[in-house]
């Protein structure tokens, strides 16, 4: 006869087996439910991006046609605004020969070597756009265009923006950067931004990051220092006109390529799951550089 000690101790080992068989199978239910789920959310997120790429790319001719549109209504509009008022600053009391510095031959001279020089920087981020490919060695090299001009341009403006802004004129760091000035703030806004986007870009091109998120900036920079340009003006200078509707046209175009920048990079997003399109650059990313391009040609026209 059996023990009953034993066969107690033999009961408990089975409820114990039984336990530990009910929990993994529990466990193993809930893994086998869990992966379902996640396999079910990725079928939606993918599909909706396959959806949103679709369209999108289905209205390219739309994307293609913006530049020129852009140009054209804009030109009209602020051909049709008249003059405005820009007396909302001027620079401090610095005079030449000739009078004040606004609207004088060397003011004009400083001025138009300015924009003319940030014109060359901004054709070379849009050729820079428009050439960088990863899938060539020679091509991928034109990428670094970018971050490269970005920060010769943020450091001249840094540096020489305005003729009597510091570190080379008599205003101090302080009066330069929190002055009533908005023009020469402005500048220094610009060139700030342009040195900390163009890092972020030049990290991007090693692939050193690779979050979604740090490809805002760029488009985003695009967005504010268009938006900026609506409110740029050169004080009380004789050509007050024709340089607002150089910021109207220059400050639209950079508002359109940036929104273009986002939008192409959500195309992209989505195409590059789902292989809906396989180039390399889809219409919006060639309208954002497109318009980068159209913004370096016009400074380079800017003439006061």
């Amino acid at each position: 006869m059996q023990n009953p000690a034993l066969r107690g101790g033999s009961t408990r080992e089975v409820e114990q087996l039984t336990s530990k068989l009910q929990h993994n199978v529990s466990q193993r239910i809930q893994l086998f439910h869990i992966s379902r789920l996640r396999r079910l959310l990725r079928q939606i997120g993918t599909e909706w991006h396959s959806t949103v790429a679709r369209y999108l790319l289905g209205i390219q001719p739309i994307a293609l046609s913006l530049p020129f549109v852009i140009q054209l209504s804009t030109f009209v509009l602020a051909m049709a605004s008249g003059p405005t008022n820009t007396l909302s600053h001027q620079h401090d009391a610095t005079t030449t020969e000739s009078g004040i510095w606004e609207g004088s031959p060397e003011g004009k001279a400083y001025s138009e070597f300015n924009h003319h020089l940030a014109g060359w920087s901004v054709i070379l981020i849009g050729l820079s756009e428009m050439l960088g490919s990863p899938k060539s060695r020679f091509l991928g090299m034109a990428r670094f265009l970018l971050p490269l001009s970005m920060f010769g341009a943020g450091g001249y403006l840094l540096l020489w923006s305005d003729h009597d802004a510091w570190p080379i004129g008599p205003r101090s760091f302080a009066e330069t950067f929190f002055s009533p000035d908005w023009e020469t703030t402005q500048h220094k806004i610009y060139a700030i931004l342009l040195i900390v986007v163009g890092s972020i870009e030049l990290v991007r091109r090693f692939r050193r990051i690779g979050l979604t998120a740090w490809a805002v900036p760029l488009p985003a920079f695009a967005i504010m220092g268009g938006a900026m340009l609506f409110l740029h003006s050169h004080g009380p200078h004789p050509s007050a006109h024709t340089i607002a509707l150089h910021h109207t046209v220059m400050g639209t175009m950079a508002v359109a390529a940036g929104v273009c920048k986002l939008v192409g990079d959500n195309a992209h997003r989505g195409s590059r799951l789902h292989e809906t399109a396989t180039q390399n650059r889809n219409a919006w990313e060639f309208v954002w550089a497109s318009l980068i391009l159209l913004i370096g040609f016009q400074l380079l026209m800017y003439k006061e």
